[in-house]
């Protein structure tokens, strides 16, 4: 998913940011790519899993390590 919404973004940027530039000016469309990063920075921090000291087995299968007492 994260894939998808990435491709999206890479299609629809060039287009925003200039249509930004035309009206906003540098400062706007740094402010932004400011904005949209840090969206992404607390999508990130409320959803991301905790993966130091964890093997890609129980990152892929949470259920089974929830279901082991």
């Amino acid at each position: 998913m994260s894939s998808a919404f990435g491709r999206l973004g890479s299609i629809l940027a060039p287009t925003i940011i200039g249509l930004s530039a035309a009206g906003l000016g540098f400062a706007g469309v740094f402010g932004l790519t400011t904005a949209v990063l840090a969206a992404g920075v607390i999508c990130v921090v409320v959803f991301g899993l905790a993966t130091a000291g964890r093997s890609l087995e129980e990152l892929t299968e949470p259920a089974a390590e929830e279901a082991t007492p």
